[in-house]
């Protein structure tokens, strides 16, 4: 690990992730934004595109945890994005694939509410340092600005870049992006077995 990306995890990780529910009506109170009571839950379900990620937290019981008071952050990959990451991406919704979904989805929730502004800030106060949080999968998420893009990447993955729309829920935020974090890993096997 290099010390400038040392200095940035441990600089900017706990600042990042300790934005609660609370933090979230505050933050949207003082920005003039409207708080939503719907949940993350309630609003990824509303999303036209991310039937993915929808039906993933339905059939595994994730999407519990999104009604309820913790706060997330999901960097949301749309139905196009998958596909176009792999050609086994429909694998996926196979039950016999269900831990791999669960884990891919996991790896795209961050602890607390954050907006696309939020972590801006954090890599700007950085003086342009890449900025890293955890996700609830235990990977690690690197964001950097390339320009005016906000781009987020791991280790073993395409960056990909966070589009200026976002939504924000009464237990979090929700931020589509436009690829996916990481890699599917190869199905087909797994599904001709079955």
């Amino acid at each position: 690990m290099t010390r400038s990306f040392a200095v940035a995890l441990l600089a900017t990780t706990v600042p990042l992730s300790a934005c609660t529910v609370e933090d979230t009506a505050d933050q949207a109170e003082a920005q003039g934004e409207d708080l939503t009571n719907s949940t993350l839950a309630s609003e990824l379900a509303a999303l036209d595109g991310f039937t993915f990620l929808e039906s993933t937290l339905d059939d595994t019981g994730l999407s519990t945890a999104f009604d309820g008071a913790a706060a997330y952050t999901v960097l949301a990959p749309s139905d196009a994005a998958l596909t176009a990451a792999s050609a086994d991406a429909e694998l996926l919704s196979q039950p016999q694939n269900r831990a791999i979904a669960v884990a891919m989805v996991r790896d795209h929730v961050l602890p607390g509410a954050l907006t696309p502004d939020d972590i801006r800030t954090a890599v700007e106060k950085s003086d342009g340092a890449d900025v890293a949080m955890t996700t609830l999968g235990d990977s690690i998420i690197t964001f950097s600005l390339d320009g005016d893009n906000l781009i987020a990447s791991v280790e073993d993955g395409e960056p990909v870049i966070m589009p200026a729309g976002w939504t924000r829920a009464s237990n979090g935020v929700v931020i589509p992006i436009d690829g996916i974090l990481g890699t599917i890993p190869t199905l087909q096997a797994a599904a001709l077995e079955s």
